[in-house]
């Protein structure tokens, strides 16, 4: 009997252990080492998520390229970009559609309350 809640213990302490929640290495450009360690897993989630889904980079079609000519333009590099590469947060009011120069892509920004709903539908798929 001895065994079997030995066993059960450790079990159930290597499956906590495999729950852990590990930052992305780009969170660093925003927190520091210390607020990282303070923050809970929920929230470590949260920032995760954020960083590849808070926008989206999309081909322009060229026929519609004209119509956009009035878009912002913004320059980043669309194979690196991630949420903190630039300060988005002013953005996020109403969502934004910018022009990636040198590019025939634009970014979306998508509205805070698009994300978070679509943040919402990620984390109550995780807890199933």
């Amino acid at each position: 009997m001895k065994l079997f809640y030995t066993i059960s213990f450790l079990l159930a302490t290597v499956l906590m252990y495999g729950q852990e929640v590990s930052p992305d290495p780009r969170l660093n450009e925003r927190f520091s080492q210390e607020q990282l360690e303070k923050m809970s897993d929920d929230r470590i989630i949260y920032w995760n998520y954020y960083l590849d889904h808070s926008f989206q980079i999309m081909a322009m079609a060229e026929e519609k390229v004209p119509y956009l000519i009035d878009l912002e333009t913004v320059s980043i590099d669309p194979e690196s970009f991630h949420g903190f590469t630039m300060e988005l947060d002013s953005y996020h009011r109403e969502g934004a559609y910018l022009k990636i120069e040198g590019h025939q892509q634009m970014l979306v920004v998508k509205s805070m309350k698009q994300f978070i709903q679509e943040f919402n539908a990620y984390y109550q798929s995780l807890k199933k």
